[in-house]
């Protein structure tokens, strides 16, 4: 190969990894909080509360209404190269009328099972910003006919916004053999440590 064409190569090989470094240097989410704003301070755990009143909605067309609580450890690693990251430490609530098993004459009692649940911040698209959960199970059990069962996520990444995580049919759906939930509405975050905010970015 002429030392021309090997220039022609060289040039091409650093363009692409220009290019990929950066769309990685892009695609780096972190958490961020107030006041003061700006970026959590790296390898410092923050506890953050939730609340929740949402619809759970089943493939059958059926929508029941939920009370959920959980709690989360969010933090931004030491490496300035990852993403921040998550674990969902307790989660449970309650459903009035459905899902399956449960009837919609009982109030069924929801719990994580196989916590804690770990989490990564990304950027699906442009500008929207999701915490993708893995391992996610949650434990539906009826107290009148005392029917229970298991639904396994195949997708449970809701969108961060301020003080926010916003669940949507899309971003979210758990299946217990033919039957299959999503979890609907916004589910509000409680900051500790003083801070008022918290978003990804």
């Amino acid at each position: 190969m002429t030392s021309r064409k090997l220039a022609a190569v060289f040039g091409v090989v650093m363009a692409l990894a220009l290019v990929g470094a950066a769309g990685a240097q892009a695609a780096l989410v972190r958490w961020w909080v107030t006041p003061p704003t700006g970026e959590l301070t790296p390898g410092t755990p923050l506890t953050v509360g939730t609340e929740a009143k949402m619809l759970v909605s089943e493939s059958s067309g059926a929508i029941g209404k939920c009370v959920i609580k959980d709690l989360e450890v969010v933090e931004n690693p030491l490496s300035t190269t990852l993403n921040g990251i998550d674990k969902m430490t307790a989660f449970g609530g309650a459903c009035k009328g459905y899902p399956w098993p449960c009837t919609t004459a009982e109030t069924a009692s929801i719990n994580g099972v196989g916590l804690p649940w770990a989490s990564v911040l990304t950027e699906p698209s442009a500008g929207i910003y999701g915490d993708s959960f893995s391992g996610v199970s949650i434990e539906v059990r009826c107290p009148s006919s005392g029917a229970s069962t298991v639904y396994t996520a195949s997708l449970f990444e809701p969108q961060v916004l301020v003080n926010k995580l916003k669940f949507t049919l899309a971003n979210n759906a758990l299946k217990s053999g033919i039957h299959e939930i999503h979890f609907v509405g916004i589910d509000k975050l409680i900051p500790t440590g003083g801070y008022t905010k918290i978003k990804a970015k």
